[in-house]
Order: structure tokens, then sequence, then C-alpha cells
């Protein structure tokens, strides 16, 4: 077989396979919770925010702003369907990233002994805090995904305000669970 055609018989397979799947579940068929609990994170909370939240965010809170060019302010916002698309698939990624960093077993930090820069708590102090309150960091992670995902809608609807709203409540559940959990001594 080509390369082409390889690649599209696996797509047929997986493809099949990901309906039976699915129709097994609406239909009832019972789970198999031994493939699902074999399921384990392997990126850290600290990687999923480098690597997914800081440049999404990075998007969304630029998309609507106001910027210095040459000594004027200039006013910044979507104005073509593939901007505002960009700033949709962004907010999109932090909704998913919000699931990932509430998802059990996820550890803080590879290096659990790193010491915590600029008055924040190291990763195995962030990572106690969190076992010990773990609901109200399962809310802190809801709450950043239902806010990321009112800056979906926005851009879906290319509403500035809507977007810059949402980038302003983006930048407070952000500090929320920063507070309680990376900086709790700087409120």
């Amino acid at each position: 077989m080509t390369g082409k055609m390889t690649y599209r018989v696996l797509q047929i397979v997986f493809g099949s396979l990901l309906v039976a799947g699915v129709l097994e579940a609406q239909q009832g068929a019972p789970v198999n919770k031994a493939a699902t609990s074999a399921i384990r994170p392997d990126s850290t909370i600290q990687e999923i925010m480098v690597m997914m939240v800081i440049p999404t965010s990075k998007v969304v809170f630029e998309a609507v702003s106001t910027e210095t060019v040459q000594g004027k302010e200039v006013q910044k916002e979507p104005k073509t369907d593939a901007e505002w698309a960009a700033v949709k698939e962004n907010a999109l990624k932090m909704v998913e990233a919000s699931k990932l960093m509430a998802m059990d077993g996820r550890h803080v930090a590879r290096n659990m002994n790193a010491k915590g820069k600029d008055g924040e708590l190291g990763p195995k102090q962030i990572e106690a805090l969190l076992a010990k309150h773990r609901p109200e960091w399962n809310k802190f992670a809801r709450e950043f995904g239902e806010v990321a995902n009112n800056a979906v809608k926005a851009a879906e609807k290319k509403d500035k305000d809507g977007v810059f709203g949402a980038a302003g409540d983006l930048d407070t559940a952000c500090e929320n669970c920063h507070q309680t959990f990376w900086y709790p001594e700087q409120k």
C-alpha cells in the first residue's frame, strides 16, 4: 500500500472504532472502567500553564486593547474572520486547559523540590495546598473554563465588548487561583 492509502485505511478504522464506541455509550453499554482508569496525566500544571494558558490568554487579552503606536493610542480589535477565529480558537484552548488542570493525579511541576520565585510558593507547598483544598482548586479551574467559554461565545458573535469583558474576567479568575495557591501571602 502507498503511504496515502495506509493513512486513509487508518482513518477509516479509527473512525469506525470511534463511532462504535459512541454508539455503545449511547445504547447504555457498560463503560470499561479499567480502560478509563488507565488514563494518567503526563503534563504538569506548570507545563499546561506555559504551553496552553499563557500563550492563548495573551491572544485573548490583546485582541481588544489599546496600544501606543508612534506616540498615538490605537484601538486594537479583530477585523477579519481569520482574526476572530484566532480569538475563538485560543479561548477554546483555555477551556480545554481548565479541564486538564483539574484532572486528578496531575502534579504541579516536574521538579517538586524547586524553590518558589518572587514570593511564590514552591511546587511542594502548592501541591500540599492543592491536596488540602481540592474542591476549591476544581472550582477555580471550572470558573476559569466558564470565563474562557464566554470569550469563545463573544468571538463567535464578533462582539469586541464581550471579548474585552471576558479578558478582564479571565484576569480575575487567574488571580483568584494564584492568590490562593501560588502566592497566598501577597493578598
